[in-house]
């Protein structure tokens, strides 16, 4: 492996025992992400199995730890995943230990994986050496209501998962020639439709906008002369349905993932870092599957 610089009742319960943890710890919230940030670039991209994967440097999250430094930066098509990816155990991010002088080049890198063993899900660390460390790391909870129903949205890079979130017009109720579907998420002012066999987006569409649509009497003259043209998503934000998160306490490392309707909490013991944070940085390869 090699880098390129450049239920809501559970989730309150998880943000006390975090902000527990970091008081015990004797760090508040606001000292944590106050610390200066290192003059070093987070890694753009990493190689595992002869595979590119692209990273989102933008999202990189700093720790001290120690006189160390503990970054975290998720992978940029994050979004794209599925379950599958997740079963396989694709890395969902990589983790870089980096001392006080960065410039000395002893930055140790690992990646982090989600994956299904014999005991249960886990989360894995696999440093650039290929050797996974020893932890006890897992995933605390994992809820799953999985829908089956992706749609390939143009001009989008991931499909979008259709979840009960979003609002459905039938092909039948919309009685149109050429409107053959519509799909809209009210939280988000996002709204899919289908013309004829391809899903086009909309984005910041109003609600106002959406129940005039449904009631219009001719769903194709009102997409035309309220809809066509109007929100383009090249120009307003487009939603992501995903949110990821990293937390660094006394006990370990906390890592949440949730989107569409999928939620997973893992975490990743201190004696995991301070094995990954002990070895010596190697500049090796290894063969596709030796992480497994």
């Amino acid at each position: 492996m090699r880098y390129a610089s450049g239920g809501l009742s559970f989730r309150g319960m998880l943000a006390g025992v975090l902000l527990v943890s970091v008081v015990l710890s004797g760090l508040s919230f606001a000292q944590v992400f106050t610390l200066p940030v290192p003059a070093t670039e987070p890694p753009t991209e990493v190689v595992w199995e002869e595979q590119t994967i692209p990273l989102a440097a933008e999202s990189t999250q700093w720790f001290y730890w120690g006189s160390e430094v503990i970054a975290f930066t998720w992978r940029a098509d994050i979004e794209c995943l599925e379950l599958d990816d997740l079963i396989s155990g694709v890395p969902v991010g990589y983790l870089e230990i980096i001392p006080p002088s960065p410039a000395s080049g002893t930055r140790i890198g690992a990646l982090v994986l989600i994956r299904q063993s014999a005991s249960g899900w886990q989360f894995a660390i696999v440093r650039e050496d290929c050797n996974e460390l020893e932890s006890n790391g897992g995933v605390v909870t994992h809820t799953s209501n999985l829908v089956t129903n992706y749609i390939s949205v143009k001009y989008r890079n991931c499909p979008v998962a259709v979840t009960p979130v979003f609002e459905e017009i039938t092909r039948d109720a919309l009685n149109s020639s050429f409107i053959n579907g519509a799909f809209y998420d009210r939280a988000n002012g996002y709204l899919l439709i289908l013309l004829n066999s391809t899903w086009y987006h909309y984005c910041t569409v109003p609600e106002q906008v959406w129940e005039e649509f449904k009631r219009a009497e001719s769903k194709g003259r009102f997409y035309n002369a309220y809809i066509k043209g109007h929100y383009d998503c090249r120009v307003y934000p487009v939603p992501r349905y995903v949110s990821c998160t990293f937390y660094l306490t006394d006990w370990g490392l906390f890592l949440t993932l949730e989107w569409n309707d999928l939620f997973m909490l893992g975490f990743i013991s201190l004696d995991a870092l301070a094995s990954l944070s002990s070895f010596e940085p190697l500049v090796s390869s290894c063969e596709p599957d030796g992480a497994r």
